[in-house]
């Protein structure tokens, strides 16, 4: 089981890639979704083809587990700012 962390909102796919990627493929894997920004209860209010995973406001609030993972996506649109962290 693992922990979903957004810095941006889970609504957004645009922001939020690596999230909607585990959603579809690792949905049943997923026991939250730490996002301080969206409005929704479920994921599956998001998308029709993601499950039913809590979307929660704090990791206090995720109910992590020991023996949990906790996945935090950064793929910046473009990888702008990757490509600036790489090139210095």
């Amino acid at each position: 089981m693992f922990v979903l962390y957004t810095d941006e909102s889970i609504e957004n796919p645009e922001t939020a890639k690596t999230a909607h990627g585990l959603l579809r493929f690792r949905g049943p894997d997923v026991r939250a979704i730490v996002d301080t920004k969206c409005q929704c209860a479920l994921a599956s209010e998001i998308h029709p083809d993601f499950p039913a995973v809590p979307i929660v406001a704090a990791m206090a609030d995720a109910g992590v587990a020991k023996g949990d993972d906790v996945v935090v996506g950064f793929a910046p649109v473009g990888g702008d700012c990757l490509r600036t962290s790489v090139q210095n």
